[in-house]
């Protein structure tokens, strides 16, 4: 999965709607049209500890040999970002969309 996918917004809203008179109105120019969360940070806010814990190091040594391969240590946030990034995955793949 590429960095710039995230799912799209979690809470999809309209981005225009009918007015009084029966003309489109463009919700962006009144500034109503906000992307708000995406369906990634959705997912990383509701994973369960057991879950984003299995992407954490087990011990020191490997969290020690993470940072020296990556440049930074593994945070729990990092780990509930890896967990979303599967699900969105598994998403992808049972919709047999590739993204």
């Amino acid at each position: 999965m590429s960095p710039q996918n995230n799912g799209g917004p979690a809470f999809p809203h309209p981005e225009a709607i009918l007015g009084k008179d029966g003309e489109i109105v463009l919700l962006h120019e009144y500034g109503l049209c906000q992307p708000g969360m995406s369906l990634l940070d959705y997912f990383a806010a509701h994973a369960a500890e057991d879950d984003y814990m299995a992407h954490m190091p087990a011990t020191q040594r490997e969290g020690d040999s993470l940072k020296k391969k990556d440049g930074f240590r593994h945070t729990f946030a990092w780990a509930r970002y890896e967990h979303a990034a599967d699900m969105l995955a598994e998403k992808l793949r049972r919709e047999g969309t590739t993204e």
